[in-house]
Formats: C-alpha cells, structure tokens, sequence
C-alpha cells in the first residue's frame, strides 16, 4: 500500500484521524525595538539593578509567549477530544435507536 502525502493545511478528517496541530513561535514584540535603551555602566548599582529587570522581563515575556502557545494547542486537543465524545455518543445512540 502506498503511503499518503501530507496535504498543505488540516482538514476536517485529519483532526478527526489524529493530526497535531502546528506549534506556534513566539513572534518579537514590536515594541522592542522602540525600547531598546542604552546598557549601564559598570559600578552604577541603578543602572545594574535596571538591566537584570529588563532581563527579567524579557525572559517573563517569552515565557508568557510560551505559556500563550501551550495553551493554544491544550485547547485544540480540548476540542478534538469533545468531537471524538460526541461522534462516539452519537453512534451508541443511532445504535440504540435500530435495535429499539
């Protein structure tokens, strides 16, 4: 038997068969680049503690792009489950309904 081809884009029947949907990369914030300041100067505790918040900050925003990602793929596996239920309560019922 021949093997099938991944086709461009999920259908309907490849959710239902199973497919992973494609992870989403965080994508740089636009802001970056508007806040991009100057690095502090050696021995000036202000402008120390103000780098080690913006790394901070950086890593709790692709952290939070991360977390946003996880989350969209738990809620598609989320709704594949629900669809896979319902198909299977379907089919139990038409099931009872023919021998009733």
């Amino acid at each position: 038997m021949a093997r099938r081809h991944a086709e461009k884009g999920a259908t309907p029947r490849s959710a239902a068969r199973g497919a992973r949907p494609v992870p989403v990369l965080p994508q740089p914030s636009k802001l970056d680049g508007a806040t991009a300041l100057p690095e502090p100067e050696a021995g000036d505790p202000a402008s120390l503690e103000l780098a080690q918040l913006r790394r901070e900050r950086d890593g709790l925003r692709s952290e939070n792009e991360a977390m946003k990602a996880r989350i969209a793929e738990l809620e598609a596996n989320m709704a594949q489950a629900c669809n896979r239920l319902s198909w299977a309560i379907d089919s139990v019922q038409s099931i009872l309904e023919g021998k009733g």
